[in-house]
């Protein structure tokens, strides 16, 4: 979550303009949306087999969770 955000809103909630503004019909609730960290993957899990091929989709999963080598 990028600083200074609590919520995640859905994208069926609002709507956008032509001028590019959004515009959120429904209200945001604090937590809404939000995953705790770790949750989608647990601490010592084995996400990936040694030898598989990495696939990009491999690299954001690391970047996302804060590996960086």
């Amino acid at each position: 979550m990028p600083d200074g955000c609590d919520c995640v809103v859905d994208c069926d909630s609002g709507r956008s303009s032509r001028a590019r503004l959004a515009q959120v019909l429904a209200e945001a609730i604090p937590g809404q949306g939000v995953r705790r960290a770790g949750s989608d993957i647990a601490d010592g899990t084995l996400v990936a087999r040694a030898g598989r091929r990495v696939l990009a989709r491999d690299l954001l999963i690391a970047r996302a969770a804060g590996l960086r080598h």
